[in-house]
């Protein structure tokens, strides 16, 4: 790979990545909506990358609040899909800059068009706005806390 520093926030944000997703996405996939599982499912291609890296992930830090409801699946589900768009967009820079590093989580074929798609079912569905938004607040501040999770165990690693 690279030089350490930028090694280190990729790994970092793959790692707090593969956190989140391992015990959030199969909840999210257990809902008929909004849940259109990915395939293959996000939290494979983040072990896959981890894998090409040699990169052993990190024990499970908190347990995750989850969805146990549509309208906050839906939450869970808009930062997800959010997610997939800001990596569809840095994923061709990021593999010309880092051609050496592996971008399966970044990027698929098979996401082009899920947001639009995300997006006209979000405004079709009949939901709690409030409880969408708060499930959404909650999904990113737990994904912040998976960073932190990480970022701390590099510490005591390094």
């Amino acid at each position: 790979m690279g030089d350490h520093a930028s090694d280190a926030v990729y790994l970092d944000f793959l790692l707090a990545v593969q956190a989140f997703l391992d015990p959030i996405e199969p909840i999210l996939e257990s809902f008929d909506e909004p849940w259109r599982p990915f395939e293959p499912p996000l939290r494979r291609r983040v072990a896959d990358d981890l894998e090409r890296l040699e990169v052993t992930p990190l024990a499970p830090g908190e347990k995750l609040e989850a969805p146990t409801a549509v309208d906050e699946a839906w939450g869970y589900a808009y930062v997800l899909e959010g997610a997939r768009l800001g990596g569809l967009s840095l994923a061709e820079g990021f593999r010309r800059t880092f051609p050496d590093r592996p971008t399966s989580y970044l990027w698929s074929p098979a996401d082009r068009g899920r947001w639009n798609d995300f997006r006209k079912r979000l405004d079709a569905a009949t939901l709690s706005e409030m409880v969408v938004v708060d499930a959404a607040r909650a999904a990113f501040q737990q994904l912040e806390n998976c960073v932190d999770h990480v970022q701390g165990g590099r510490a005591r690693r390094e």
